[in-house]
């Protein structure tokens, strides 16, 4: 394992000039993204005046395989990972004097296998990156040779650098995860290789300068979203306590509410669910932090392991923006897929022309939307701003739908736009109408069959009467009769 200080120079020779534009506090006309299409190895500036074709770099054309690439805030440097010719390293490129792509490392892992990209310092100066080697990884009882280095990228020295196995970590823990470079140090947390990675755990913070490192102190959840210049977190995860669609995405329970943390290691609130479409897949922070934009997809990812009669809903997506007053707001559908939060509002993308879509939110909750031009497929790979800046007060909680209990009959487990199912057993009827003495029988619902449920209760006869729809057709079903449940939420049925 190599010592934590090693007089090497890098071999790295790149001279710069100031870049105009300031990593501080940045008002709505100064911030910028970079964003890199690796299809043309292109990069892009992006600005609320427009997209400006920045360098390009054929030469990494010609590598085996491009990885995380991330360009400092202060637009100097590209880093990024890289295969040539079987050999794997990290590479830097200067934007300035648009040179590629000088190989960026400590001399003692010129043959690692793995080579990971951290954060920046916040000036742009310096990066953090890891250097492995496999061939250790498996090994019982060894360590993971795995170093956690940070480079200035002015002068080429090596600052500071710290083997994977110093930190607090179980027989998995090969390689760190890189949470924010921040005043006080660099986020670390152990994680497997070649694996789906750390969900869960708490951060060590590493001081590179001093060589400082903290026990595990600050939590980290795979679901949740920062906001940096405040340290609150959003995320989208799965309620119990409220209405639950029941159809699974991935390892995870489908997310029905949005919860918020007021720091990284606070309980979760609940502050935003819509009871006509309980399922969200994704929330992100915008307009510095004042609101949250929120996509709420008409459609239900598919599980083959569900039953094949399995109903899905409407593919029309939608968007809310959650202001911090509470205030939400239902966006027009042509404001394109999410790209990045911006100090004014965020940056989508239009899924018909391909071009890039400035929306920014004003007071009062009124959105404009401009069309900046196009970036190809590029993706976001930096900025030089920090979400947060004027964000202040916190989102109000909601709280869940009151349960209803009809006359006669236990509390109803159901709710109107998700999914449930017949108990295992007998059939449950559908009537064109409520109750056992009002229309016709129309058709059943098998046990274990799986229905949408569309509208709720109505009390008749000591039972709950629900409107679904079975395999497009719509009547009427009870939910059971006495001590006894017929039907069941999916989420339930199935052990989310």
């Amino acid at each position: 394992m190599l010592k934590r200080t090693l007089p090497i120079l890098l071999v790295l020779a790149l001279f710069l000039v100031a870049f105009p534009t300031s990593t501080g506090a940045q008002g709505s006309s100064a911030w910028r993204l970079a964003m890199f299409d690796d299809a043309t190895q292109t990069l892009y500036w992006v600005t609320p005046a427009g997209v400006q074709v920045g360098p390009s770099f054929p030469q990494m054309a010609s590598f085996d395989y491009v990885g995380g690439v991330r360009v400092s805030p202060n637009g100097r440097f590209m880093v990024f990972a890289g295969s040539q010719n079987q050999q794997e390293q990290i590479f830097a490129a200067n934007l300035e004097t648009q040179t590629c792509c000088t190989p960026l490392g400590n001399p003692l892992f010129a043959a690692a296998d793995v080579n990971l990209v951290g954060p920046f310092s916040q000036d742009g100066t310096q990066i953090v990156i890891a250097q492995g080697n496999t061939s250790t990884f498996w090994q019982q009882n060894a360590a993971p040779d795995t170093l956690i280095t940070v480079l200035d990228l002015n002068s080429g020295a090596l600052v500071n650098s710290i083997p994977v196995a110093n930190l607090q970590r179980d027989e998995y823990g090969m390689v760190a995860l890189f949470g924010d470079w921040r005043t006080d140090g660099i986020r670390l947390l152990p994680s497997c290789w070649a694996c789906e990675g750390a969900w869960e755990g708490s951060f060590q913070i590493w001081d590179p300068y001093s060589g400082a490192l903290s026990g595990p102190s600050e939590y980290f959840y795979i679901l949740r979203e920062d906001l940096p210049a405040t340290g609150e977190q959003i995320a989208s995860i799965a309620n119990p306590n409220f209405p639950n669609t029941g159809m699974p995405q991935a390892y995870f329970a489908p997310a029905n509410v949005i919860e918020y943390y007021p720091t990284r290691d606070s309980a979760g609130t609940p502050i935003f669910f819509d009871p006509d479409m309980p399922y969200i897949s994704r929330s992100d922070f915008v307009a510095d932090g004042n609101a949250i934009l929120i996509r709420q997809p008409g459609w239900f990812f598919w599980n083959p392991d569900f039953p094949s009669d399995l109903p899905e809903f409407s593919p029309n997506d939608s968007y809310h923006l959650l202001l911090r007053s509470g205030q939400q707001v239902l966006l027009e559908p042509n404001q394109g897929n999410y790209v990045y939060g911006t100090p004014d509002g965020w940056l989508s993308r239009n899924l018909v022309t391909n071009e890039l879509i400035h929306n920014v939110l004003l007071p009062g909750g009124q959105v404009t939307s401009t069309t900046l031009g196009q970036a190809q497929d590029a993706r976001v790979v930096g900025q030089n701003y920090e979400l947060g800046q004027t964000a202040s007060g916190s989102f109000p909680a909601v709280a869940p739908p009151a349960t209803i209990t009809c006359p006669g009959f236990m509390p109803s487990r159901l709710a109107p736009n998700t999914l449930a199912a017949v108990t295992p057993g007998p059939a449950n009827n559908l009537r064109d109408l409520p109750g056992l003495n009002a229309g016709n029988v129309i058709g059943s619902i098998p046990g274990n069959g799986v229905f949408i449920v569309l509208s709720g209760p109505d009390c008749l006869e000591n039972m709950a009467w629900w409107q679904v729809d079975y395999q497009g057709q719509v009547g009427w079903t009870s939910e059971g009769q006495g001590n006894e449940y017929w039907l069941v939420p999916v989420y339930d049925m199935f052990g989310f």
